[in-house]
């Protein structure tokens, strides 16, 4: 493992990723037979925020967590007392990364450590720009895993699962926007983005001013729209801050 320090960590969790929400979490289980599974919810690539951190360059986040069950949940049973879980990295693509909690990288072979019966367990997730075999053309990152009991438990060890990443800067995405007038004579630009990877968070921007950021999140089917009132009558260009787009409208 190679190590970033732990104080590096209330960096990831204090705004350069926010925590997962709950309902995307993979949920850890023990099948009536004593081996490990999961449930999880999603069912497309996460998309990784934009990384702010001075030292992980490209796209970080911390979701989706690892989270014990506590009840019952169709096949799977609650984690018992004296369980030691671990995910054990079975493969990861170039350009995609994967730290524990102190930000110590975990290679393939090696672990992250998840904890015992109640345990929720964020790792971190970096897709590395600087990394030479990044292509944004990829579009999708992906890492495999499975669960393992090293405690008094002795659970099965659970199959192989897999674990799709993006951007959030989809190959294909499009942005266009369209500058209107509205009934009391002021104008607006109405921003749209298709062919995004879905649930994306995107920033988007006018003429270059951070004032004008505005966050919009993408459906399931990548795509979404944003509108700025009250601009100027003048050439204005939008774009996509984390992918670089950009897209011209004409209030004339």
């Amino acid at each position: 493992m190679r190590s970033r320090g732990a104080g590096l960590m209330v960096l990831v969790l204090g705004g350069v990723a926010a925590a997962a929400p709950h309902e995307n979490n993979i949920h850890v289980g023990v099948t009536a037979e004593g081996v490990l599974a999961v449930h999880m919810e999603m069912d497309h690539p996460q998309p990784l925020p934009l990384s702010i951190h001075p030292d992980l360059h490209g796209w970080l986040g911390t979701s989706p967590a690892f989270e014990a069950l506590v009840r019952p949940d169709g096949d799977l049973n609650p984690i018992e007392e004296g369980a030691d879980i671990h995910l054990e990295l079975i493969s990861i693509q170039p350009a995609l990364r994967l730290y524990d909690h102190d930000l110590a990288e975990v290679l393939v072979g090696g672990f992250l450590h998840l904890g015992g019966a109640g345990f929720e367990t964020h790792g971190v997730y970096h897709i590395d720009s600087e990394d030479p075999a990044y292509h944004f053309e990829q579009g999708v990152w992906e890492l495999e895993y499975r669960i393992v009991d090293e405690g008094t438990t002795g659970y099965g060890s659970s199959q192989v699962y897999m674990q799709h990443f993006t951007t959030g800067c989809a190959a294909d995405q499009r942005l266009s926007a369209v500058c209107k007038m509205r009934r009391d004579g002021s104008w607006q630009i109405v921003a749209k983005v298709k062919r995004g990877s879905a649930m994306a968070e995107l920033t988007l921007r006018i003429d270059e001013d951070p004032n004008t950021d505005t966050l919009l999140m993408l459906d399931l089917d990548g795509r979404g729209k944003v509108k700025f009132p009250n601009v100027s009558m003048d050439h204005h260009h939008v774009e996509v801050v984390e992918c670089g787009q950009m897209a011209h409208a004409e209030c004339m």
